[in-house]
């Protein structure tokens, strides 16, 4: 797992200030590649089944025998492998299991590669960003020209998605009558999934670039949702949206975009609504989080979204104005449990179609 001090080694590192703690942060991107050469390889999975001796594990997963030795040593002190002694074999330990094989529903082994491949093809210029205040390339205009790193993003979505897809299907109990809903950049097509499935009377658009939706093809038709989830390829920046749906989703986009586009997209997407229908807003709020890990990664997001997208993480006050000046009513706020820092914004449509 993440290299993580014990008692002792955090008072020497972080207490006493003895140890040079910074070499944590070098030492977890190695951790981090070699994990990421892990699942590449297929370690993990070839390990999903049964537990192999090495040699078994190297011809399986065709590593040189040395290379497959000081790997997988590495990556039993990380967490990720349990030595057997009957018969001096590995197994993957429950971490593993969980979160980095391909059967899983909860496998993020996808947003290794992703981030893999981005940090060497889109972070190597950070210094430039942050001297000029532009973002040198744009991810989501990148993206649409590699499609298998689009399909790890895609599919990396989804794993986080079914993090949270039970409580926010949860908390939209407005749309248990039916109706029609768009869901816009919603590519990967799960927070749909979630929904129809929650509300058996429900149908869903999905709008979105044509690589963000190859994705989105493929899971409607794993999850056999095709005659209730459709497709509507378009760029919501530059197009106006379907119309005449009951609710529109709006998740994890506006953090990629400027107030100005937001404020834009906002009124676009009240006009996609019928009288009395809602936007859902999903997204992190810029608010300190009591949860040192949580709060770290929510900072460093924050900085990938500056570099990579020339956006921010906003708060709630903000989002809640541009929804209010676009002609919604009725703005709340419902935080959600399961990832602290990140809230669901809600605001409903006038009865008429005067808009600003």
């Amino acid at each position: 797992m993440p290299i993580r001090p014990n008692p002792l080694e955090n008072l020497l590192f972080f207490t006493f200030n003895q140890g040079p703690a910074p070499l944590l942060d070098l030492w977890s991107a190695v951790a981090f590649r070699a994990v990421t050469a892990a699942i590449r390889l297929g370690v993990f999975d070839a390990l999903a089944d049964a537990p192999l001796t090495r040699n078994e594990l190297a011809q399986k997963a065709g590593l040189h025998s040395r290379g497959c030795a000081v790997l997988t040593a590495a990556l039993e002190s990380l967490g990720y492998l349990i030595p057997i002694p009957q018969g001096e074999r590995l197994a993957l330990s429950p971490m593993a299991q969980k979160w980095l094989t391909t059967h899983s529903q909860a496998n993020f082994a996808p947003y290794f590669t992703f981030w893999d491949t981005v940090l060497r093809e889109l972070y190597h210029n950070l210094e430039e960003s942050l001297q000029t205040g532009e973002t040198p390339t744009n991810l989501y205009e990148w993206l649409e020209g590699q499609a298998e790193t689009s399909l790890q993003f895609q599919q990396a979505m989804i794993a986080i998605a079914r993090l949270v897809s039970r409580e926010i299907t949860g908390r939209l109990r407005f749309l248990s009558g039916g109706g029609r809903l768009l869901d816009v950049g919603g590519g990967h097509g799960e927070y749909s999934v979630a929904l129809c499935r929650k509300f058996p009377h429900l149908e869903a658009v999905l709008f979105d670039s044509p690589q963000a939706l190859a994705a989105g093809r493929k899971h409607v038709a794993v999850e056999k949702l095709g005659q209730r989830i459709t497709f509507q390829e378009g760029n919501f920046l530059t197009s106006e949206l379907p119309t005449g749906f009951d609710a529109v989703l709006l998740f994890n986009i506006v953090h990629g975009f400027t107030a100005e586009q937001n404020m834009a997209v906002f009124r676009k997407v009240r006009r996609a609504l019928q009288p009395g229908g809602r936007v859902v807003v999903l997204d992190q709020l810029d608010k300190s989080i009591p949860m040192a890990t949580l709060d770290a990664t929510a900072r460093l997001l924050a900085l990938s979204y500056y570099h990579m997208l020339g956006g921010r993480v906003y708060t709630f006050d903000e989002i809640a104005g541009w929804l209010e000046a676009a002609g919604f009513r009725e703005v709340q706020r419902i935080d959600l449990i399961r990832v602290p820092g990140n809230a669901l914004i809600l605001g409903h449509n006038g009865e008429s179609h005067e808009y600003q």
